[in-house]
């Protein structure tokens, strides 16, 4: 099923509205609603940083928007308390993701 913002609870798709600018706020603030998807709170910062894709869904030869996409997961994921480790990610590589981001 495609991402569609809209579908957010209210709180978090006036944030969503907002733009890139504040995505970590923007998952914070779902994460705070209730919304515990991994892939929702990916989504949200994924297609915030692309808006160009209208979400629609990723092919299997974009493979660097596959990367990006699973980078946004991994800080979901930490967002979502959960451990870097757990997904096969370091923390190092964790930070060097969200610097280029």
């Amino acid at each position: 099923m495609p991402f569609n913002p809209k579908e957010l609870k209210v709180t978090v798709y006036e944030q969503y509205k907002k733009g890139h600018s504040n995505w970590l706020f923007t998952l914070d603030c779902a994460v705070q609603c209730g919304i515990r998807d991994v892939n929702t709170l990916t989504n949200i910062a994924f297609y915030l940083h692309h808006p160009e894709l209208n979400y629609r869904s990723l092919t299997s030869d974009e493979s660097l928007l596959i990367a990006e996409w699973k980078s946004f997961r991994t800080i979901a994921l930490l967002r979502l308390g959960r451990s870097a480790s757990a997904s096969g990610n370091s923390q190092s590589q964790l930070i060097n993701a969200t610097k280029q981001m």
